[in-house]
């Protein structure tokens, strides 16, 4: 085993879709993220290849341990015919933002109205579930629209699934504790005005109006 690396970047950030609303003194936008790599200050290039842990083969194979002896045969059955293993040798490139093709994926379940989409969101050191919303036809392509709801923000009275994220006490529902992701900070992250979160949160603050 040989240690590489640092690989740095530098993050832009760029204000897309600037809307101003007069009648309510606000301007929206979205924030567009662009990653450049900082060759001068990193100890390789984005060619270099490294060898990891296939987490699309290690995470079927868990998915599946308590499964059946004949779907673990189909596993190891797919495995050996898509010549997958519990390792892959990619360039840096590949493993941070070019990404590659894994014959595994096929084996995927495309989503619908009646999916969960889980996503691990690096802003916010977790995994959130975002619900399916709508479902339409956009410039000729099909999409599911999927968005972060009471779930994700409950403080474990509807279900314990976030009491691992609360850092301590689960306090109010509506907020996230990402104290752990802002080095212990007393950081908490809510929906815009404080939507799904306990009245005594809103009443804290004299200058939201709904």
């Amino acid at each position: 085993m040989n240690h590489i690396g640092p690989y740095r970047f530098r993050e832009v950030r760029k204000h897309v879709n600037v809307t101003v609303h007069a009648h309510n003194s606000s301007v929206a936008y979205r924030t567009q993220r662009s990653w450049f790599f900082d060759s001068a200050s990193s100890n390789g290039s984005l060619q270099d290849t490294v060898t990891s842990i296939n987490m699309i083969a290690a995470s079927a194979m868990f998915q599946n341990r308590h499964s059946g002896t004949f779907r673990q045969i189909g596993l190891s059955t797919t495995f050996t015919l898509l010549s997958t293993s519990l390792f892959v040798t990619k360039t840096m490139g590949e493993m941070l933002f070019d990404g590659y093709e894994d014959a595994m994926l096929l084996m995927s379940k495309d989503l619908s109205e009646n999916s969960t989409l889980t996503m691990f969101v690096p802003d916010l050191c977790r995994t959130v579930h975002l619900e399916h919303v709508d479902s339409g036809v956009m410039d000729g392509l099909d999409y599911h629209k999927f968005e972060m709801k009471e779930r994700c923000f409950d403080k474990s009275s509807v279900s314990d699934e976030n009491n691992c994220f609360c850092n301590g006490e689960c306090k109010w529902s509506g907020v996230m504790n990402v104290s752990a992701c802002r080095f212990d900070a007393p950081a908490f992250l809510s929906l815009p005005h404080f939507l799904y979160a306990d009245p005594a949160l809103r009443e804290g603050v004299s200058t939201i109006n709904i």
